[in-house]
């Protein structure tokens, strides 16, 4: 018995001893899970302060804003091009178009209702070009027109009007004219995607070094968005005449001495590399350009939030602000005011706004991309309302059902235009679709053509016949008159 109680006794110790010390564990766990959050909260807030302490300067802002800057030209210039390459100089394409459209305007409604189906083909090596055109009425026929540029002869042919392909003569030199201009225009078509980023990354790091902190100041305020207020760090940057002067010699200088930068600003603005270069020694050697900026009174002026990202700036000039820019929750709205004259650009992932309200003009245009998987605005629509003296413009234009391939691109193009003032109110309406194909000309048979000049009597009173046959149904009978 007694032996029993003894065990039962030394049992209870050992149960006592076991739930004490797994009860000690349990709080040391606790305690070194929470010693261990607070170190890590302690060294999270230090790094925050140390980031502050690093970044919280005017110097590091603008850096940050000028990075930011060349990171979304990047993103865009990163975007993945089309499969179709436009390249009209060197190869053939066929534009066909189908279109319906319908107006009130009394010259335009002899036209309203009538399908037309256009194509029209250049071949801008081989100088040759192509136009067909077909007229219907709810399905029935009422004109097919081709016709053919070959070796500078125009041919015409539809059996409507007659039963033979006309040639109007050798006169007609398209091709020369338009080969003069670009030749005159001497384009550029080396310039790449990698040579644009590569000066926008060079240049952006020249502006970062032109930065100079003398001419900085942060003071904290408060500022208001969207109804909202928000403790911000003002950093004013003062481009007074002296050291606008400064930066516009280092930024020349630094240009200068980079011939790489040279040839690649040569190429974007399709000037001459040596034209450059003169204008930047004008004003490298100028020792007068602080005199001549002695009025400049320029200010750029920062608001940043507790990251430093730049949630609304300033382009001050004597006091005025001339472009103002705010970003709210990846909106950008960008002010161009001018007195009581303003233009805002107003962008985010999805649309486009520009609100316009100055003396001549008032109003807005909204341009909304229509791609559902992803932005680029290549399917879109714009919506525009605009009023000038009196008259109101208004109406969309849309873009989508875009299908792209290597070598041909096709959509539907819709046009909606409403004009209305004290004298009349005018609507047109344009419902088309649209194929942009790279393949060669369909030319006319010209083997048994026939010169204008040589037509019979006969072939021209039946040309004269079947003309007004069709413009009859066009309700133009009046047109020969």
């Amino acid at each position: 018995m007694n032996e029993f109680n003894d065990e039962n006794v030394t049992k209870d110790i050992s149960n006592d001893v076991i739930s004490n010390a797994s009860a000690l564990n349990k709080k040391r766990k606790t305690k070194f899970i929470i010693g261990s959050f607070l170190i890590f909260i302690a060294i999270a807030i230090g790094l925050f302060i140390g980031y502050q302490k690093i970044n919280s300067n005017p110097l590091a802002i603008y850096k940050k804003a000028i990075n930011d800057t060349y990171k979304v030209f990047n993103k865009a210039l990163s975007k993945d091009e089309s499969d179709f390459k436009l390249d009209i100089l060197n190869k053939p394409y066929v534009l066909d178009l189908n279109a319906k459209f319908d107006s009130n305007i009394p010259d335009l409604k002899a036209f309203s209702n009538i399908n037309y189906n256009l194509s029209l083909g250049v071949d801008y090596q081989n100088e040759k070009g192509s136009l067909a055109l077909n007229l219907s009425d709810d399905n029935t026929k009422i004109i097919n027109i081709i016709a053919s540029l070959i070796n500078k002869n125009l041919y015409l042919k539809s059996d409507e009007l007659l039963d033979k392909t006309l040639n109007f003569g050798s006169n007609y030199d398209i091709f020369g004219p338009i080969k003069t201009e670009f030749a005159n225009l001497d384009l550029n078509t080396n310039l790449t995607k990698e040579d644009l980023d590569k000066f926008l990354k060079e240049f952006k790091d020249i502006l970062i070094k032109s930065l100079d902190k003398k001419y900085f100041t942060m003071q904290s305020d408060t500022i208001t968005l969207n109804n909202k207020e928000y403790k911000v760090k003002k950093v004013t940057y003062d481009l007074n005449a002296e050291n606008l002067a400064r930066t516009l010699k280092f930024i020349a200088k630094s240009l200068n001495d980079n011939p790489e930068l040279i040839d690649t600003l040569s190429s974007i603005s399709n000037t001459d590399k040596n034209e450059i270069t003169s204008s930047l020694k004008e004003i490298i050697d100028n020792n007068d350009l602080e005199q001549e900026l002695n009025s400049s009174d320029l200010k750029i002026v920062l608001y940043a939030d507790t990251f430093n990202n730049i949630i609304k700036g300033l382009l001050e000039y004597d006091n005025e602000e001339l472009i103002t820019y705010e970003n709210i929750k990846d909106e950008h709205k960008i002010t161009l005011t001018d007195n009581t004259e303003s233009v805002t650009l107003t962008l985010n992932e999805k649309t486009i706004t520009l609100d316009i309200a100055t003396q001549d003009l008032k109003g807005t245009l909204t341009l909304t991309d229509l791609n559902k998987k992803g932005s680029d605005f290549k399917e879109f629509k714009l919506d525009y309302n605009l009023s000038s003296e009196g008259t109101t413009l208004k109406g969309s234009i849309s873009n989508n059902n875009l299908k792209i391939t290597s070598n041909q691109i096709s959509g539907d193009l819709n046009l909606d235009i409403t004009i209305n003032n004290s004298d009349e109110d005018i609507s047109f309406t344009l419902i088309s679709d649209y194929n942009l194909t790279q393949k060669d000309l369909t030319d006319i048979d010209t083997k048994n053509s026939i010169y204008y000049e040589d037509l019979s009597s006969k072939d021209l009173s039946k040309l004269e016949e079947n003309l007004l046959n069709v413009l009859s149904k066009l309700n133009l009978e009046d047109i020969l008159n």
